[in-house]
């Protein structure tokens, strides 16, 4: 979900701000570790802004900067996550776009999929994303009086383990957005495949190589989304890009009261992408 969010921001942000912005993207191991190490090089490299896609690498953004704009992308989130007091009113530096999927739709879907059958919640719980949405949907499943149980592992040292352990008690498993399944669903798809259970995924990038069924955000979109808000950021919500553009100068802008907020990401609400991609 990732490259598709990557692609999606550079295509769109090349189509609003032309070829010349140039756009340094860096590749962590997704962990906290991994993050600190690559924000540590971007702020010595002193750019005008920040990308972090996922949780992670916004918890590492918004603790190196309170100064520079920083939009997050396929967080689920924000609030969970850190840099925000509110998703309505921010009030910081960072804004974004949250790939939160449509939790009811899903809870509805695994139902149809489950049958009066068990289903196991699968996630690592060092993830804190992925623990935000898998108590969110077990809110869901109680509220519908739906038979789950909850499997936590510790990083993929244990995934096999307690994979076994959820097929052996279930018939269907739900899988949040979550780095560590990610990277491990031909693992999943062999274990469910030999003990025949049914593999709900939360996003379509894990469903492919593992699983049976998802109702997914579309991440290029929302990448498209995460564009459009940095270039508000860097063209009206900065000194340099208001000068740069002949923003507020009060002779061809006719909109300057309308535009006083834009680019504030203290101000920009959290979005969602609400279209979905299913399989």
């Amino acid at each position: 979900r990732f490259e598709e969010t990557a692609d999606g921001f550079e295509h769109h942000l090349k189509e609003l701000m032309g070829e010349d912005v140039v756009i340094d993207i860096r590749v962590a191991d997704g962990t906290k570790d991994g993050c600190d190490k690559i924000m540590q090089q971007l702020m010595a490299d002193n750019d005008d802004l920040i990308v972090a896609e996922g949780t992670a690498a916004l918890q590492s953004a918004s603790e190196a900067t309170k100064d520079k704009p920083i939009i997050g992308a396929a967080v689920t989130d924000f609030i969970v996550a850190g840099g925000v007091s509110s998703v309505d009113e921010p009030g910081g530096n960072v804004s974004g776009v949250s790939d939160l999927p449509p939790m009811v739709t899903q809870k509805d879907a695994v139902r149809a999929l489950a049958g009066d059958g068990s289903i196991g919640i699968v996630f690592d719980q060092n993830e804190r994303g992925a623990r935000f949405q898998s108590e969110l949907m077990e809110k869901f499943m109680d509220d519908d009086g739906m038979d789950w149980t909850e499997y936590r592992f510790d990083g993929a040292g244990e995934l096999e383990s307690v994979l076994e352990k959820a097929c052996d008690e279930c018939g269907t498993l739900y899988l949040p957005a979550d780095n560590t399944l990610a990277m491990n669903m031909s693992l999943v798809r062999e274990i469910s495949v030999r003990k025949g259970v049914k593999v709900f995924t939360a996003e379509k990038g894990m469903c492919l190589p593992g699983g049976l069924a998802t109702i997914s955000v579309d991440y290029y979109e929302l990448g498209v989304r995460a564009a459009d808000m940095a270039y508000d950021a860097l063209v009206y919500g900065t000194e340099k890009g208001r000068d740069m553009y002949n923003i507020g100068d009060g002779e061809e802008d006719d909109e300057d009261d309308e535009d006083d907020d834009r680019g504030d990401l203290s101000k920009t609400s959290i979005e969602r992408v609400k279209d979905t991609a299913n399989r």
